[in-house]
């Protein structure tokens, strides 16, 4: 095993669900839980600066209470099941998918075009998200994942004097197509 520090950078790709991607047969696909587009597709889109990245899980306990013959007493056993892991992004720039979900527009935004807001009840949107933890230092990638995923918007301090930053959340999915996670020089 070895131990040291490091300063991990995230990047973060998207390719949003309906998007189409070449089927390699010579048509169009749409993108969906599915249908996964290469690593190397030009569909895959950076959310730009990635300030920061958590990780979080959303928990259930089940207890269960046994008599011990051994102690004769009844006790409790505990244990949490993990029921949703996420990725808290917080991002510097505002892509079309923050306004998008920030004012509850249906469709991505492209252009100038002018679209209704405050539409959608459900603010969320499905993509397939390609993750790289890249150390700082040696920029050597310590963790490629690509996963199906539920994006919100986590949090949006307002407009003011001073850089606003989103923050999205990635709701883990599944699909038969999830990457399994690469890990180097750990």
């Amino acid at each position: 095993m070895s131990l040291r520090k490091e300063v991990i950078g995230g990047i973060l790709n998207v390719v949003l669900a309906g998007t189409m991607i070449d089927d390699g047969q010579g048509g169009t696909v749409a993108v969906s839980s599915t249908v996964k587009p290469a690593s190397d597709s030009a569909a895959w889109e950076s959310l730009g600066c990635v300030k920061d990245v958590k990780f979080d899980k959303k928990t259930a306990s089940e207890s269960i209470t046994c008599f011990n013959p051994a102690s004769g007493k009844y006790e409790e056993e505990t244990e949490d099941v993990v029921l949703a892991d996420y990725w808290d992004v917080t991002v510097k720039e505002h892509s079309p998918l923050v306004w998008q979900l920030l004012f509850g527009i249906k469709e991505i935004i492209s252009g100038t075009d002018a679209v209704l807001s405050y539409e959608a009840s459900v603010r969320e949107v499905y993509a397939w998200a390609q993750f790289q933890a890249k150390n700082a230092r040696d920029q050597v990638n310590r963790t490629v994942i690509d996963r199906w995923v539920k994006v919100t918007l986590k949090s949006y301090a307002g407009f003011s004097e001073k850089v606003t930053l989103p923050e999205l959340r990635y709701q883990m999915l599944h699909s038969p197509l999830n990457g399994q996670i690469f890990m180097a020089n750990l």
